[in-house]
């Protein structure tokens, strides 16, 4: 089954563009300014770390949204069985 959800996250939901909130708006416009004011006091040794430090972060949020999406899907088939059920 959890292959089957991947199928649909990989093929479906996560091509969808997504609403973005205000609170997560605000967060990514404070990221990009932590992130530029850091940027430029790094050594260019430093920039590659923090790329690929970047890079393995956003690589967390993807698998964490996927788990995150697969949960729920299966939160959701429990609680309508139960409801048919009863």
């Amino acid at each position: 089954m959890s292959k089957f959800l991947e199928s649909i996250w990989y093929d479906y939901v996560s091509q969808q563009p997504a609403e973005v909130s205000a609170e997560m708006q605000a967060l990514r416009e404070e990221l990009g300014r932590t992130s530029d004011a850091l940027w430029g006091d790094l050594s260019n040794t430093q920039k590659d770390a923090f790329l690929a430090f970047e890079g393995c972060m956003n690589s967390m949020s993807g698998v964490s949204e996927k788990d995150a999406f697969v949960r729920g899907v299966r939160f959701a088939v429990t609680f309508l069985l139960s409801v048919v059920r009863d």
